[in-house]
């Protein structure tokens, strides 16, 4: 998918990222999987201005949102 990016400039990756990821009692997977999302974005967009291409890396943290996953414990 990137080198498609890369010809196709500009180009946005967005992913979903969560206040999860600083770590929530009794989910630790779901925290860890929602840092490392964090944490490859950053990379990933390091890596790609080190090409110096036209294409961004964005993770879009949202905070409490209703859903299944806060009534686990």
């Amino acid at each position: 998918m990137l080198p498609g990016l890369k010809i196709c400039t500009p180009s946005l990756i967005i992913n979903i990222g969560s206040l999860s990821e600083l770590a929530m009692p009794y989910a630790t997977v779901y925290s860890a999987t929602k840092a490392y999302i964090s944490t490859f974005d950053k990379a990933l967009d390091s890596e790609i201005r080190a090409e110096a291409v036209d294409v961004k890396v964005e993770c879009m943290i949202f905070g409490d949102i209703d859903t299944p996953v806060q009534y686990i414990q």
